[in-house]
């Protein structure tokens, strides 16, 4: 019984380091554009993507958001609502009005949990 319960553990143990590798490996070659004026949340960011083999490609602002989307592909966005010279919003509305973005995932990310704040997204 004790080998029986070890070699069930050790196959435990390999599954789940095969479904581990299995995530890291499905968002391999992600392209990531995020769109984050605060340096410390974009360094954040960027780590805990980068762990997982994501590529994450800054933009300080809504303008340099559209700017960086119209030079290279992305699989995704996540953009900042209060970001300086176009804000969040403006910057998705733009983007949204593009066919070629048509099913572009954008991610609003916010500090503010104000009633409101959801709809404007």
């Amino acid at each position: 019984l004790k080998g029986t319960t070890e070699r069930y553990i050790k196959n435990l143990e390999m599954m789940r380091d095969i479904e581990k590798e299995n995530r890291v490996r499905r968002y391999r070659d992600t392209r990531i554009l995020l769109a984050e004026d605060n340096e410390v949340n974009r360094e954040i960011f960027v780590e805990m993507l980068k762990k997982r083999d994501i590529e994450v490609v800054c933009a300080g602002d809504g303008a340099e958001a559209q700017t960086l989307l119209a030079q290279a592909d992305f699989d995704l966005v996540f953009m900042d609502c209060q970001i300086p010279v176009m804000d969040g919003y403006a910057a998705t509305r733009h983007i949204r009005a593009i066919p070629a973005y048509d099913g572009l995932p954008i991610i609003a990310l916010t500090a503010h949990a104000m009633k409101g704040d959801r709809e404007k997204c």
